[in-house]
């Protein structure tokens, strides 16, 4: 994240920090910065039309085949997934309080998922509210 320069605010440049983000597998594609106008989660955040992500390929969405093992279910709820505009399945919009990405963001009662568990979060000191530290607790 380069966590440095992390001045979160709206999703400014610590998200990734775009120009160094040379991430192996995560690249340019995370966001394709050049569309990149947050707001609400525009059509950038994936660029389905484009992305081609090696590790992540069009399993990430392309959900007829969404089968990740680890990422299964959890990661969206596909009972619920009705995409469009990243709609109830991004996050399980009835829990949805945008705004500051409440507790919506895994939902977290079911998150399981080995591999990204406590840390992708460090549930123990989130303190949500505007994605503060605790995104990764970087200390």
């Amino acid at each position: 994240m380069d966590f440095g320069r992390m001045k979160h605010g709206a999703f400014t440049a610590w998200w990734m920090d775009f120009g160094r983000m040379k991430h192996g597998a995560f690249t340019a594609w995370w966001m394709d910065f050049g569309r990149m106008k947050h707001g609400a989660f525009t059509a950038w955040w994936m660029d389905f039309g484009r992305m081609k992500h090696g590790a992540f390929t069009a399993w990430w969405m392309d959900y007829g085949r969404m089968k990740h093992g680890a990422f299964t279910a959890w990661w969206m709820d596909f009972g619920r997934m009705n995409h469009g505009t990243l709609v109830a399945w991004w996050m399980d919009f009835g829990r949805m309080k945008h705004g500051a990405f409440t507790a919506w963001w895994m939902d977290f009662g079911r998150m399981k998922h080995r591999a990204f568990t406590a840390w992708w979060m460090d549930f123990g000191r989130m303190k949500h509210g505007a994605f503060t530290a605790w995104w990764m607790d970087f200390g």
